[in-house]
């Protein structure tokens, strides 16, 4: 485990000194989807396995692509002191939302933002958005929220695509109008709604489309909600904690350095935060949709793996699975980041720390208990 030399050389460090803008009103006359490879042309037919990813931008906005991110991400109405004056970073995936002081006395964020919020480029007389939400890639219309008050998303649309032979999910809310129906099959810079403010805390002035790109963590969800909150399931597979995403706007750029990029190695390269053992002797689901999260362990016969070892990034998305060396019977934290570590970082309240430590948290057992859940159910820790 690569974490503990590290924490133990650091341990020992430490023994030895003190720890002392508005979004233009210029209406595109032709709404089309910008793609990575050219923020202005028309798609190119999605993405193919031999040629890695080729996706188009979900609206009109390609200020991404221009060095312009005070004008591609809808910043938040809140002044903090590690924000800029412009605000746009409360836009961006990550950890943006929720400031709190360290011990260090600087100031970190407890609360993860799991897409980007991309601002308008259009807005009527009234200053209602007109832009069009596209497609960014060929795929199937897997969910479509009609209910604004059913959800924090608001009105959203899920798109399912095949990427390196595994289905990876596009989300995209806050819309104010859904063009498209469950079951529709889309093309890359297919229309599938309008621009919106719909669901929890907006207002006009931050009308924005929401993306998100993500992992399912469990196809048998519904089981896992009965066991942890009832009944009330309303949006089943696609409820939010079942959609593990990854950082949006950095894929763009990659793709943008390297066209031939596929999701897999995209995954790959994404830092990892923490790293958890749960008990083995089930299928691990996740695993049977992403075998190339770890060959070795997908090839594993269930029955005879001791634990299944989950790396995760700081945020909480899946990037490689093991075969853990030792049973265990509760989720345990094998090791955590010297990031993490130094800063007290945050981990979206998955992780608590228990002196040099971490061991996981109430919301991190029922997370936790998310991937472990089986056809048979789900585990109550």
């Amino acid at each position: 485990m690569p974490f503990r030399p590290l924490l133990a050389l650091l341990v020992l460090v430490l023994a030895g000194c003190e720890l002392s803008g508005d979004a233009p009103v210029d209406a595109p006359s032709s709404p089309t989807a910008r793609s990575v490879s050219d923020a202005r042309s028309e798609p190119s037919g999605g993405s193919t396995e031999a040629g890695g990813l080729d996706l188009v931008l979900p609206t009109e906005n390609g200020a991404l692509f221009n060095d312009a991110p005070d004008k591609f991400y809808m910043g938040l109405n809140m002044t903090v002191d590690s924000l800029r004056p412009e605000k746009w970073e409360g836009g961006q995936y990550g950890f943006v939302r929720d400031p709190v002081p360290t011990i260090f006395g600087q100031r970190t964020f407890r609360r993860v933002h799991e897409g980007v919020d991309i601002a308008p480029v259009g807005r009527d007389a009234q200053g209602e958005p007109i832009d069009t939400v596209f497609a960014i890639d060929r795929g199937r219309v897997a969910y479509a929220n009609m209910s604004a008050g059913a959800s924090s998303y608001g009105k959203y649309v899920v798109v399912e695509h095949e990427w390196s032979g595994s289905p990876i999910y596009s989300l995209y809310a806050h819309l104010s109008e859904v063009f498209v129906s469950e079951g529709e099959a889309v093309a890359q810079g297919a229309q599938l709604g309008k621009m919106g403010y719909t669901g929890r805390g907006l207002g006009r002035a931050r009308a924005h489309t929401h993306l998100e790109i993500a992992f399912m963590v469990n196809e048998h969800e519904p089981l896992w909600f009965a066991a942890y909150f009832g009944s009330n399931d309303l949006h089943g597979r696609f409820f939010g904690t079942n959609l593990a995403g990854v950082p949006p706007a950095e894929l763009y750029l990659a793709l943008r350095e390297n066209p031939g990029l596929t999701f897999p190695e995209y995954v790959r390269s994404l830092d990892e935060g923490y790293v958890v053992d749960l008990p083995g002797g089930k299928p691990l689901d996740l695993l049977e949709r992403y075998p190339w999260l770890g060959e070795e362990a997908a090839a594993a016969n269930p029955a005879d793996v001791p634990a299944w070892r989950i790396a995760f990034t700081q945020e909480g998305a899946p990037i490689r699975v093991e075969v853990g060396p030792e049973p265990v019977d509760r989720p345990t934290v094998e090791g955590v980041s010297l990031g993490i570590w130094l800063t007290d970082g945050s981990t979206n309240r998955m992780l608590q720390r228990r002196g040099i430590s971490y061991e996981p948290a109430r919301r991190g057992y029922s997370y936790f208990a998310l991937y472990a859940t089986t056809a048979e159910g789900a585990p109550r820790w």
